[in-house]
């Protein structure tokens, strides 16, 4: 290996990390989940949210803030209203990380994937049943929907999206915020929550979720069943960097790796 490719490579393995974490940022959820679930609790699916009621919790999801870094995006429109369009963006793979209790249950890859959502200067139609407390029919509203998501498979074999019947295994876990002042997100575009954060203490509708079960298209061989909670506090920070010794550790390593070449030479 000749000098300037292992200077390449050095720069390389050095830079990428920085480059990584300098769009970045690291949104913290707190709260408290509810004492009981709603829907149908079935023991065969590997989520038993049944021993996470009552409990404190804390959720923490990383997000990119460079639109260019997402690994998808795009606009749904609601089935209740014309006009109201919603737009998200979704980040693979997850880092994103769940204590429950003080312990942690999720971490790291084992959840697939973050999304945001942004909700602007929606119209509330009044033909929506069960409006949340704080949030008028006939008003507009801002929205902001932070979600993680596991999808575990599909019964019967490789999953065919296509089909109405087979029956998916997934866990969405997700924090959601609604404004009545219209200025909160200004626009579609990606938040950048870092440095344009809108006022989460200022919201009239919060709540944190988290579901799981079995879904389908035809809605046979269901188990779908949710735990909510209260959003306490919300911070938001950029991600955090690798420590110096994680970096030490790295030049140390290529180092060694320089002489084993040299020596052999």
């Amino acid at each position: 290996m000749k000098k300037t490719a292992l200077l390449a490579a050095l720069l390389a393995c050095v830079c990428l990390p920085l480059t990584a974490s300098a769009v970045q940022y690291q949104v913290t959820v707190s709260g408290t989940l509810e004492s009981g679930f709603t829907g149908t609790f079935d023991s065969t699916f590997g989520y038993d949210l049944s021993s996470w009621q009552g409990k404190s919790y804390s959720m923490r999801f990383i997000f990119d803030n460079d639109l260019a870094n997402a690994t998808g995006s795009g606009t749904y429109s609601w089935d209740e209203v014309d006009g109201n369009v919603d737009h998200w963006w979704a980040f693979s793979p997850s880092n994103t990380q769940l204590d429950i209790g003080g312990v942690t249950v999720f971490s790291g890859s084992d959840l697939n994937k973050n999304q945001i959502s942004t909700m602007n200067n929606q119209f509330v139609p009044s033909t929506l049943p069960d409006l949340p407390p704080g949030v008028v029919a006939g008003k507009e509203f801002d929205g902001l929907m932070m979600e993680t998501g596991h999808f575990v498979g599909c019964q019967g074999g490789p999953c065919d999206w296509d089909s109405q019947t087979q029956v998916r295994e997934e866990l969405w876990i997700w924090g959601d915020h609604v404004w009545d002042d219209l200025s909160a997100i200004p626009n579609s575009e990606l938040p950048d929550l870092l440095n344009t954060s809108p006022n989460f203490s200022n919201t009239v509708y919060k709540e944190f979720a988290i579901d799981a079960g079995r879904w389908s298209g035809s809605g046979t061989g269901e188990a779908i069943y949710s735990l909510r909670g209260s959003i306490d506090s919300v911070t938001i920070a950029a991600a955090p960097v690798p420590e110096p010794e994680t970096y030490a550790m790295l030049l140390a390593g290529l180092a060694m790796l320089g002489w084993k070449v040299r020596s052999r030479r």
